[in-house]
């Protein structure tokens, strides 16, 4: 209403639409009048099963989740692709619906809506809040891989652990085995890219004190910065946990490297150190391995698996940061880091060499919107260092000959403040 309170109305539910044709009838008016028990009893096994599906369907559909798992449950037994696709959208809306970064609560879209204050968003985010998110969602993780269905990914557990956690709080590892048990049973996969998102916030919002005002957690910056140090040490330790286990995982190699590089940079900006070159160097060798094992297994992929990631990360990191966007002109960038990346790009297979030019080309370009305007010169001239004249890489070079064109038309002048003599 005009006071800002949501509510529900059923007023011209059942009008005719513009057009003149009946309206179609809301999915929480069809569940209110879906059949009992006692009319489906009568129905062949494969109608049974067919209004279970829908039923599910429709319940994801108004953000019921928990009333929709009982029918996932019936499913799993003699329609594992059906029950697998609902287990999926079952999490993104469970996630949707325990989301804590958003200000908007939503509640079913056809049961009444509480009036909603503005004063409610001033109400921080509590620990224990959170904890009885996550604690919930390990419950549902578990039912979930008690289904006798075997290719439930990974990563759909990820997304809805990533997304229901708090953008103010760093992950904790006692949080992370809560949901996934040991780490060990996990893909190595799904688990660097969980730690490339921890990675990635440890690197941006959770260092922001605007970030943890508006969650109102009430850190102090040295709070915030023993939490970030507590954050990397946690990342590495995992990474290096899981790299006992899985040493070939070159998407484990490359989050290590990453991480690695990060905590040495934060590390320096709190307190200058003698080691931060030395340790920067071991970072940069790490993204190299990672990019090698990748190499070395490339030929027993398939094409639509093919990724220039390893390739990506260590150039980010080479011109300052694995991520673009904490790439700025106050990072010092080690270019002689660059012919090794096309050396290592080049010495692919043959069969897959011109594939994986084409694709790092055409990230070159893609990418660019994500960088920042200081840097953006250097970042398409290193790039177009390694990947040529490719053409993938033509609007890349455009960019970088309007850079030349405005470089030619600075002069810096010089002169001495004061006499001379």
């Amino acid at each position: 209403d005009m006071y800002g309170n949501y509510f529900w109305s059923q007023a011209n539910s059942r009008s005719a639409a513009p057009n003149g044709m009946p309206r179609p009838i809301p999915s929480g008016d069809v569940l209110d009048v879906r059949p009992g028990e006692d009319w489906l009893k009568f129905l062949a096994d494969g109608y049974r099963s067919r209004f279970s599906i829908e039923t599910a369907r429709l319940h994801l559909r108004v953000k019921e989740e928990a009333e929709a798992f009982p029918f996932i449950e019936q499913l799993a037994e003699t329609h594992k692709d059906d029950a697998r696709d609902l287990v999926k959208e079952f999490l993104d809306v469970w996630a949707g619906n325990h989301d804590p970064n958003t200000q908007t609560r939503r509640t079913s879209i056809y049961m009444f809506s509480y009036g909603f204050s503005n004063r409610s968003q001033g109400i921080p985010l509590t620990r224990s809040r959170q904890v009885r998110n996550l604690d919930e969602l390990a419950k549902w993780v578990k039912r979930i891989r008690q289904l006798p269905i075997d290719d439930i990914k990974e990563e759909w557990i990820s997304a809805a652990f990533t997304r229901v956690h708090s953008s103010a709080e760093v992950y904790r590892l006692d949080d992370m085995q809560r949901i996934f048990g040991d780490v060990k049973q996990m893909e190595p996969k799904t688990l660097a890219a969980m730690l490339h998102t921890m990675r990635s916030n440890l690197a941006g919002i959770w260092r922001k004190p605007e970030v943890q005002q508006q969650n109102k957690t009430k850190r102090k910056k040295k709070d915030i910065e023993a939490e970030v140090v507590h954050g990397y040490e946690a990342a590495a330790k995992l990474c290096r946990q899981a790299l006992k286990d899985h040493p070939d995982s070159w998407e484990l190699l490359v989050v290590d490297a990453a991480i690695k590089h990060d905590e040495n940079d934060y590390r320096a900006e709190l307190q200058n150190t003698s080691k931060y070159a030395e340790e920067r160097k071991a970072a940069l060798a790490g993204f190299q391995a990672a990019a090698q094992k990748y190499a070395a297994g490339v030929g027993e992929l398939k094409e639509s698996e093919y990724s220039v990631e390893p390739f990506g990360f260590w150039f980010n990191a080479a011109l300052g940061a694995p991520d673009l966007a904490q790439i700025t002109q106050d990072k010092l960038p080690l270019l002689k880091q660059i012919p090794l990346i096309k050396e290592a790009l080049q010495s692919l297979p043959k069969e897959t060499q011109e594939k994986h030019l084409s694709m790092f080309a055409n990230d070159l370009f893609t990418r660019m919107s994500r960088v920042n305007p200081a840097v953006k010169y250097r970042y398409v001239r290193e790039g177009l260092a390694i990947v040529g004249d490719h053409e993938q890489a033509r609007e890349a070079r455009k960019v970088y000959d309007y850079y030349k064109d405005l470089v030619t038309e600075i002069k810096l002048e010089t002169t001495v403040d004061g006499s001379p003599a």
